[in-house]
């Protein structure tokens, strides 16, 4: 059986009313998921190690500014492709500071109808550009495996890890829970590397560093990956 992809929308909005009403209208009309976060600050954390279908940012916010948002999303290979939709009261404002400094941006004026946004989402999906996959070499992954192995071993709590070697590249993608990604720039490999989780494993875990037992899987503590 084939698995769907589910879209996933970072939605930025310093207004919490807003935030939550626009979660949930998009959530309804789009049937994607969409993560929230409250600043700059929180968007970045979330975005530093997830790659989103599409960002949905407001351009004057406390801590860090949607501007300032943009330019380190860009600087990152999680998101530097992925569309951004300045959805602001101070569009002017924000246009006369970004635009044409990235690509991939769209600017909407707030407030918009919700039929109108969902329009300029849909368009804004079709825009993702797909970076040519690069190989690396087995050798220096199994460098990555052993240091995973170590963390798991002594700072996570688990007794046993078995792994094997790295020997051949696979394009199938394995149906995992959840993943961590280490962006990596070296004369060996340039590229993501992810370390994925079935549930269960995840959980046991975190049960293990929070000493506490953790039975779901939350916006909070995906970080942790």
């Amino acid at each position: 059986m084939l698995r769907m992809e589910i879209k996933s929308i970072l939605l930025v909005e310093d207004d919490h009313d807003l935030r939550m009403i626009m979660q949930s209208e998009l959530e309804d009309l789009l049937g994607v998921r969409v993560v929230v976060a409250e600043d700059g600050a929180v968007a970045y954390r979330k975005a530093r190690n997830r790659n989103f279908s599409l960002i949905i940012t407001d351009f004057k916010m406390p801590k860090v500014t949607g501007g300032q948002l943009i330019a380190s999303l860009r600087e990152n290979e999680m998101n530097d492709e992925t569309p951004i939709i300045i959805y602001s009261g101070f569009i002017e404002e924000a246009k006369k500071n970004i635009e044409g400094m990235y690509k991939g941006l769209t600017f909407v004026e707030k407030p918009c109808p919700i039929e109108e946004l969902v329009q300029i989402i849909k368009d804004s999906f079709e825009k993702k550009t797909t970076k040519p996959k690069k190989k690396a070499d087995a050798g220096f992954l199994n460098i990555f495996i052993d240091s995973s192995i170590f963390t798991l071993k002594n700072l996570c709590g688990c007794s046993s890890v078995e792994h094997t070697d790295v020997s051949k590249f696979v394009e199938e993608i394995p149906n995992i829970k959840v993943a961590a990604n280490l962006n990596v720039s070296s004369q060996f490999f340039t590229g993501v590397l992810t370390l994925s989780f079935p549930e269960s494993t995840y959980l046991k875990i975190l049960s293990n560093i929070d000493e506490q037992k953790v039975s779901e899987i939350e916006d909070d503590n995906m970080d942790f990956a």
